[in-house]
């Protein structure tokens, strides 16, 4: 909890902007994305997939699902003052936008409900990274 006689919400809020947070985001997706690659069984049966980052660009960045008559994008684009994340159709799937949440906390709000980037990331990944790849041949 904070002090809310001393709490310095302006910088705060200047460190909480959409763009600062969109590349934390990126470097955590990109972790993500690692680590679900290492965690992929190595055996015979599960050649046929391969999780990859791709950021060809400042404003958006992919996961992607790739193999064998499968391929699944999620993409994040930095657009104004939101972080929009898509399907390959160019779908919208959800967009969240920062909050500096009562306790001083750098929140992203995604439909009104204050988010940590962890829960934001599950959201946009779970179904790509843990949809049954492994059953898709």
């Amino acid at each position: 909890m904070t002090d809310k006689g001393n709490f310095d919400w302006v910088t705060a809020q200047s460190k909480c902007s959409v763009g600062q947070i969109f590349e934390t985001l990126r470097a955590q997706v990109k972790t993500d994305i690692e680590t679900r690659e290492a965690l992929r069984p190595k055996s015979e049966g599960h050649g046929h997939y391969t999780f990859k980052f791709s950021s060809s660009n400042e404003r958006s960045f992919s996961a992607i699902l790739e193999g064998h008559r499968l391929r699944s994008i999620v993409i994040f684009s930095l657009e104004r003052q939101a972080i929009i994340v898509r399907n390959q159709n160019d779908v919208e799937i959800f967009s969240a936008t920062t909050t500096l949440n009562d306790e001083g906390e750098c929140r992203l709000k995604v439909t009104g409900q204050e988010r940590e980037l962890w829960q934001v990331r599950k959201m946009a990944l779970e179904g790509l990274l843990f949809g049954g790849a492994e059953w898709a041949t």
